[in-house]
């Protein structure tokens, strides 16, 4: 395994020998059938220790290994003006883009960190940036049909975060001329991409270039320039000066008679066959390369940004290179897997996340214990925050919320930003409903720990009043739950209850990470002990994504314990909005200000 992957000599080495046995004493014979099943593809896993054995090489490698010696670079060049996008973006998203863009095209090896608390347009600041970047680059090659030199490199540690990052790419370069529109490819299995994004795919493209070509009359001009260029080619071979060029030529001229072969088996079987889609298949392998050698910028989840296909396009061409990286929700991925782009020897990279948001899931306690847990992102800030200068240090820090009405944003800023959130003004509007309320009932867990029964029934009931509600008609509803075994509940309570409400989306606290709704429902299930709910990044997740109101329903007999749900209570307490609940009430009265007022 080693000899076929990697480069580097084994530390360690295991010898073992593997035998299958139909039972402790009886070794399987010869012509017994076999049953094999795919555990786990350790590809991704070879790669990181790739990626750690390579360190020491990158660029980067002092910066990463002792952030304290990274400090703003104290350079006289004028930073531009203004930014080359015309979408909106606040004064503190133009002022990152333009210092985080002059870091990267310094030329000198740098790492940048932006910090994007909720709803402060983190996507909108990357998307910005790479135009920012692309633009400078792009300028010095307009007039070449060469590819672009130094290509951009977008990762994310999920397909959705980095197809969200491209969905929004995609909108900017809608909007720019035609001659200024950047090329843009997602790589990646097409399964695993949004189907929006699925057309700007690697495979996508290739295949609609091969198909493109295998028309007859295309095969055969095809077919008649590979001949002229074997004949001259093979021509080469025979006169060449030295040994050297003549090795040059021969590879080339294998790769002629190769591509030749494959469209001579597509003629003889046009209609298909074994030959016939192995040439089709090697064809839009070909293709595929040519498609990403041509791309300017390439977007690709962390463990597939090193993927074969991309580590063989770019060698085939030695001037072709990654020389930016921009790694979005790099505070959700292990440290080793966010080191896995500088594999391609980048020099300029940048974070961007939040340190007090979800980080990476670890299941292992061994792992937990030595800091597996803890990303990049995060050691690089504690550290700087540890020696008291980071004002000095690239850490840029988003700070003008657009997404949350300022009664739901003020506990979150208070407790887990320190008061630095701004919400605008425009956002204080006026609602026929509390747009944040707490509240509290007496119903216990069920014996599983993970679900409450009782509290899901309390929920949907509540969901049915807000859909009959005129105050909330067209509005978005999300439920947010920390366990699936309470999001499996109350699916099935909602779809056996009404139509109308089907359409309201159920998930985990994990899975809401990035998403937003009008509403969110709260449901906090837990009664003896508060397992999930002590994470206090996973509580921050779940009270920052509602725009108009956010509503937690629990029981806190064991939520007060801790110090965080013992904060949120006192809060909602000083400002009026926790509400001791029954089964009974009409329960759309605790937040609806009209009814409030017919009480008065």
């Amino acid at each position: 395994l080693h000899k076929t992957y990697s480069k580097f000599e084994p530390t360690t080495c295991l010898y073992g020998q593997l035998s299958f046995c139909d039972s402790p004493n009886k070794p399987v014979t010869e012509g017994s059938l076999l049953k094999l099943r795919i555990l786990r593809n350790l590809y991704k896993n070879l790669r990181i220790f790739d990626s750690l054995n390579h360190l020491p090489k990158s660029p980067l490698a002092q910066q990463i290994l002792n952030p304290k010696c990274i400090v703003r670079p104290k350079s006289q060049r004028k930073i531009p003006k203004k930014v080359v996008s015309n979408f909106p973006l606040n004064q503190s998203q133009i002022d990152i883009i333009l210092e985080v863009s002059k870091d990267l095209l310094s030329g000198k090896p740098s790492i940048s960190l932006i910090h994007g608390p909720p709803g402060t347009g983190k996507t909108r600041v990357i998307a910005n940036l790479v135009l920012q970047i692309y633009s400078h680059i792009s300028s010095k090659k307009r007039n070449s049909k060469m590819p672009l030199k130094d290509k951009i490199l977008l990762c994310a540690p999920s397909n959705a975060a980095i197809d969200s990052l491209v969905l929004r790419l995609l909108e900017i370069r809608q909007s720019l001329p035609t001659d200024k529109r950047f090329k843009l490819i997602r790589v990646g299995p097409p399964e695993t991409i949004h189907r929006h994004v699925r057309e700007i795919a690697s495979q996508t493209l290739a295949a609609k270039e091969v198909g493109n070509t295998l028309d007859a009359e295309n095969i055969k001009i095809d077919l008649r320039l590979l001949a002229a260029e074997e004949t001259s080619l093979s021509y080469a071979v025979e006169c060449a000066r030295n040994e050297n060029a003549r090795k040059r030529f021969t590879i080339e001229l294998s790769t002629i008679q190769e591509k030749k072969r494959n469209l001579e088996s597509l003629m003889r079987n046009p209609d298909g066959g074994i030959q016939s889609n192995q040439a089709r298949a090697k064809m839009i392998r070909e293709a595929e390369t040519k498609v990403i050698q041509g791309a300017e910028i390439i977007a690709t989840t962390l463990s597939s940004c090193y993927a074969r296909k991309l580590i063989e396009s770019m060698r085939e061409h030695q001037h072709l290179k990654f020389s930016y990286c921009i790694v979005d929700e790099a505070t959700q991925g292990i440290e080793q897997e966010v080191l896995l782009p500088l594999l391609h020897n980048i020099s300029g990279i940048v974070l961007v996340g939040d340190p007090l948001q979800l980080a990476p899931t670890i299941l292992s306690e061994t792992g937990k214990k030595y800091n597996l847990g803890r990303s990049v992102f995060h050691r690089i800030w504690r550290e700087w925050e540890s020696d008291g200068n980071i004002v000095n240090r690239p850490f840029f820090s988003l700070n003008i919320q657009h997404r949350m009405h300022p009664e739901i944003a003020m506990f979150p800023n208070e407790e887990f930003y320190s008061g630095k959130l701004i919400t605008p003004d425009f956002l204080n509007i006026q609602l026929p409903f509390l747009p944040y309320c707490v509240l509290s009932h007496f119903y216990k867990q069920n014996p599983d720990g993970e679900s409450n029964t009782k509290e899901c029934e309390l929920v949907v009931k509540l969901l049915c009043e807000l859909n009959k509600a005129d105050e909330f008609k067209d509005l978005t509803i999300g439920v947010i739950v920390p366990y699936q075994r309470q999001k499996q509940i109350m699916e099935k309570a909602i779809n056996n209850l009404s139509e109308e409400i089907k359409y309201i989306k159920v998930n985990t606290v994990d899975s809401y990470q990035g998403q937003e709704k009008d509403v969110i429902i709260f449901s906090c299930v837990r009664t003896e002990g508060i397992g999930f709910l002590s994470d206090r990044l996973r509580v921050n997740v779940a009270l920052t994504r509602a725009r108009k109101c956010l509503i937690v329903v629990a029981n806190f007999s064991s939520l007060q314990a801790d110090s965080t749900w013992q904060s949120l209570c006192k809060n909602a307490r000083q400002r009026g909005l926790f509400r001791e609940i029954t089964s009974s009430e009409n329960l759309i009265e605790c937040f609806l200000l009209k009814h409030k007022r017919n009480k008065s």
